[in-house]
């Protein structure tokens, strides 16, 4: 998918329940929601389709916290 252009990556996550891990693919970092808004409502759904084989129609904003070098000192 990035050779393809597209701004994604490999986000793995647990289940609080099981502690199993899942993996998803992510789609581009943004400034703010409204640009992530903007992004999914554009994002070319039979091109994904295309390169992976799957569909993104129940695909869903997802929020992450990034903490650089800066905060992680102060600990």
């Amino acid at each position: 998918m990035r050779n393809a252009g597209l701004p994604v990556f490999v986000y793995r996550g647990r289940f609080q329940n099981s502690g199993k891990s899942y993996f998803a693919i992510c789609a581009g970092l943004f400034a703010d929601i409204n640009e992530a808004k903007k992004y999914m409502e554009d994002i070319d759904e039979k091109k994904i389709l295309q390169l992976t084989g799957l569909s993104i129609k129940d695909r869903f904003l997802k929020s992450f916290q990034l903490i650089g070098a800066e905060n992680n000192e102060k600990k």
